[in-house]
């Protein structure tokens, strides 16, 4: 895999933690969004669209690289440090150091469950802190009736978006299956019991960054694939998921770090390097996808992503 010209397309649908993982890896890399370096496709958000184009598992991010099919934001990293070894490197150069910031990166995916669960099954106003304002764009651009139906009933609309989308986000977890299961069937009510598990887990990452000479989880000199791992998480939560502004995203969960001062530390340097360079609206409109993207051709590593299984993301 050397350096070439050849036409690269990121297929992504917004609000995606693993895609929001690929553009700030590809960022480091030299590559912006809107800068004619690569382009956009947009994907459907449901598992059924997205099984007609995208290849197994059928989640988001894939990219195109000339002939080559990169499924998987951890596959994407390392074809990343194929092409630009040169730039700041994603993965260690060195077996250990790679194998580290691996098993840091795979741990770090499981929480798309809790993270998926705190934004979608913890009530109204988490659910309308984070997506409110894209339910808004959405119901307004239906044509004649949307913006007469915001405008008489916006409460209404947001609280049966959040039931359906609640709805299909503990349908996933259960047919998942395995340890994750569970949060299909957690009640709201109970929410403290996944709040006080991912506040462990977050604690617990804040005492390895706190630790860490660099700032960064595995002591690399500059933001590792697991760093971006939980970048992503951490911008639904308490940032915009590259998405500012009236038809953005918003924080799900502003306060879930107020107890880990290395993590803010963290997320504040990596939302300095990206939040601006790497804002979705700098692809402007992205086109969708309508043909099926071929299997992949360059997928060393079972994806991140396929690890999560995420049959249904916002």
């Amino acid at each position: 895999h050397k350096m070439s010209d050849a036409p690269k397309e990121l297929y992504m649908f917004r609000g995606s933690q693993f895609v929001i993982k690929a553009i700030a890896a590809m960022a480091l890399k030299g590559m912006l969004p809107g800068d004619g370096s690569y382009v956009a496709r947009e994907v459907p958000l449901a598992l059924k669209g997205r099984k007609k184009l995208l290849p197994p598992p059928h989640t988001v991010p894939v990219l195109r690289w000339g002939n080559d099919i990169i499924p998987g934001s951890d596959n994407i990293c390392l074809l990343l440090d194929e092409k630009f070894p040169d730039k700041p490197r994603l993965y260690p150069a060195d077996e250990a150091g790679k194998a580290e910031v691996r098993a840091m990166e795979d741990r770090i995916s499981t929480m798309y469950w809790s993270n998926g669960y705190l934004t979608f099954c913890d009530g109204q106003e988490a659910f309308e802190r984070y997506t409110a304002r894209r339910v808004h764009e959405a119901i307004s651009g239906i044509p004649l009736i949307g913006g007469l139906a915001w405008s008489l009933a916006p409460k209404l609309i947001l609280k049966k978006a959040a039931q359906a989308i609640e709805s299909g986000w503990r349908d996933t977890c259960r047919a998942k299956g395995g340890p994750f299961a569970r949060y299909g069937d957690v009640p709201t009510a109970n929410r403290q019991v996944v709040w006080d598990e991912t506040q462990a887990e977050l604690k617990a990452l804040d005492a390895v960054v706190a630790a860490s000479p660099t700032g960064y989880l595995c002591r690399t000199p500059t933001p590792s694939a697991a760093d971006l791992t939980l970048y992503g998480m951490l911008e639904r939560w308490v940032g915009d998921s590259l998405m500012d502004g009236p038809e953005g995203f918003g924080p799900a969960q502003p306060l879930i770090l107020d107890d880990t001062p290395a993590l803010r530390k963290l997320f504040e340097d990596l939302r300095g390097r990206f939040a601006k360079d790497c804002s979705l609206h700098r692809f402007g409109t992205i086109p969708p996808q309508k043909q099926p993207v071929p299997p992949p051709t360059y997928a060393p590593w079972s994806s991140s992503a396929a690890a999560a299984a995420a049959a249904f993301s916002l």
